[in-house]
């Protein structure tokens, strides 16, 4: 079996939306004895193009106590506000001096392994072509700003659909229009069944749901 990640689903990691790395340890003990992961060169492009550069220009802003009338300050609530207020301006700074270190780790030991341990495949100029006639006919994935969606499709169809494939993506262009279980688009499934080769193919959402 092989598993497709796209992109939107390492920057949940990397980004911080509300996912844990136990999920990514988990995900990685599983490579390769129980599947072969794919990471096509447009999605290690779309990585490093713009991730490493979110935290080296963040900077976690510092709050302050709201404007108040006159006399309001003298009283001790407001006190105890800026105090506690105080207290949480320096854990956020602490924070934000622990958000480069963090983000270099998960590069290193995760998103660098993964590509180091994966199936690696460049797109050609077959595939650029394929792409751009897929964006052009408007068919899924269907993206507005790059061709990364439908290179990484015309890889996963051209070059691995010899094998039971997973691709995880919350990324609606790969889904069922309304669909509330994250099913694969049926235009996409049909293309993977036109090649009759007898190999499955399904959509998780999420690591966690893998």
């Amino acid at each position: 079996m092989r598993i497709f990640v796209d992109t939107c689903i390492y920057e949940d990691f990397i980004k911080g939306r509300g996912v844990r790395l136990d999920l990514l340890k988990t995900f990685k003990s599983y490579i390769p004895e129980k599947f072969k992961l794919i990471f096509p060169k447009i999605i290690k492009e779309e990585i490093f193009r713009g991730v490493p550069q979110d935290y080296v220009q963040t900077r976690i802003p510092e709050y302050s106590m709201p404007n108040v009338p006159a006399g309001v300050e003298d009283g001790e609530a407001y006190k105890d506000a800026k105090k506690l207020l105080g207290d949480f301006n320096k854990k956020l700074n602490k924070i934000g001096h622990e958000l480069l270190p963090a983000l270099n780790y998960l590069m290193k030991d995760y998103i660098e392994w993964f590509i180091e341990h994966a199936e690696k495949i460049e797109e050609d100029s077959e595939i650029i072509e394929a792409a751009q006639l897929r964006r052009l006919k408007g068919n899924p994935p269907d993206k507005s700003q790059n061709l990364g969606d439908e290179i990484a499709w015309e890889l996963l169809l051209q070059k691995y659909c010899d094998d039971d494939l997973t691709i995880i993506s919350h990324d609606p262009d790969w889904q069922s229009k309304g669909s509330q279980e994250g099913k694969l688009h049926p235009f996409l499934e049909k293309e993977w069944d036109d090649k009759k080769t007898g190999k499955t193919i399904k959509l998780c959402r999420s690591i966690r749901e893998f």
